[in-house]
């Protein structure tokens, strides 16, 4: 059974893998502000995911 906490985690990891076809698809040449942009959504979900993870974490400590 797949907890609320875990599936934060999944949406993470798909955000993220968009994020990072989004920023090779994109040159800094071409349009800096909307690469930079897609750096920091990057950061803030690299940032959540972390998060989310020290809270699977500790839940599963938790249950032992």
């Amino acid at each position: 059974m797949i907890t609320k906490l875990e599936m934060h985690i999944m949406i993470g990891l798909i955000i993220g893998a968009i994020l990072l076809f989004s920023i090779s698809s994109v040159s800094p040449n071409q349009n800096f502000s909307l690469f930079l942009f897609l750096v920091i959504l990057a950061v803030l979900n690299i940032v959540y995911l972390c998060i989310a993870s020290i809270y699977v974490w500790k839940d599963y400590k938790n249950k032992q």
